[in-house]
């Protein structure tokens, strides 16, 4: 991809360019975005929050236009709480008059709460504009795509929460419960596990913010949004709410359809003009130019070259000393 902008740039002839090397901390919404009819996310919430750290290229092509690659990594946050009763009509076979019939399976979710966290590595790409106020401030804005590689991805149950699990068989009027092994039971305790994501997803990002000098330094203040375009999650066949295994994350299950990264907050950053060759050479000239030039010395301390003292008596004055000398010794 950096190739791809050098070679732009080369094209549209490098003293024409600007560069700059931006790296920025970004913070705010950082979540993972979720619904089904019980279970659903909070965008706005204190488990939404996270941020991650980006080092971009930018090469301007004129005054206004340019483009950026670069690469980052990015922490992602969710959490869903449910309390709440879960159904599922399940079948089961009777040995009495050897048919297969169906019970109600139920889940009591009592102060359950459950976080997700995704770590991704991020390559964003993007066309970028900006408009200069004066020497000191330049708005800057670049829109495009990010390409997020999630290298771990985890759920974990928080303590305290509670799954009880019971079956109502209609045909007997009864409801069994504290039967582990037909799968009604109690869950009480901390659960954690990885989560099934795919090797690739795609968002849609866009940055506005200030580049302001203070000195010789450059800095940029900005905020920035991401929705994800691609889902999170693989396609599965697994059920949220079975009789028989252990508890799995929704989010690995067909209880949730699609899982989508989403941003938004500020960013701060750092940015480093780059200097082209052109402009080292133009530099380097104008070091080496001076308003006038510096005389030179002659090695003998009492002579200055190209000085009116330097130059022979007037032979007028010799004849005339010559003359008088001559009177005197008569």
């Amino acid at each position: 991809m950096m190739a791809c902008l050098c070679a732009a740039g080369s094209m549209n002839g490098f003293s024409q360019t600007e560069q700059y090397l931006r790296a920025s901390l970004n913070g705010g919404i950082s979540t993972l975005q979720y619904s089904s009819d019980e279970i659903s996310t909070d965008l706005f919430s204190s488990s939404s929050l996270g941020g991650g750290l980006t080092a971009e290229y930018f090469l301007f092509f004129n005054k206004y236009i340019g483009a950026s690659a670069g690469v980052g990594v990015t922490m992602s946050r969710s959490k869903y709480e449910l309390n709440d009763v879960m159904s599922k009509e399940m079948s089961y076979y009777s040995y009495d008059d050897r048919s297969t019939k169906s019970f109600v399976y139920n889940a009591n979710f009592e102060n359950w709460g459950e976080k997700q966290t995704v770590y991704t590595i991020d390559v964003p790409v993007s066309v970028a504009g900006r408009y200069s106020f004066s020497d000191k401030i330049t708005a800057m804005a670049n829109m495009g795509v990010k390409f997020q590689f999630p290298i771990k991805a985890t759920y974990k149950v928080a303590d305290g929460s509670k799954r009880t699990s019971t079956g109502y068989f209609q045909d007997a009027n009864v409801v069994l419960s504290k039967i582990p092994h037909q799968g009604f039971y109690t869950l009480d305790h901390a659960l954690d596990g990885d989560l099934d994501t795919k090797d690739l997803v795609i968002a849609a990002f866009l940055d506005l913010g200030v580049m302001q000098k203070i000195g010789s330094q450059h800095f940029y203040y900005g905020i920035y949004g991401q929705l994800g375009v691609t889902p999170l999650n693989v396609e599965t066949s697994n059920e949220f709410l079975t009789q028989f295994g252990i508890y799995n994350s929704p989010l690995n299950t067909t209880e949730i359809d699609k899982v989508r990264l989403v941003s938004l907050g500020i960013k701060l950053g750092y940015v480093l003009p780059v200097r082209t060759n052109s402009e080292e050479a133009e530099k380097t000239e104008e070091d080496s130019t001076y308003t006038g030039i510096k005389p030179e010395m002659d090695d003998h301390p009492y002579t200055t070259v190209h000085s009116e003292s330097s130059e022979s008596p007037n032979m007028n004055e010799v004849k005339e000393t010559e003359s008088v000398n001559g009177e005197e010794s008569k």
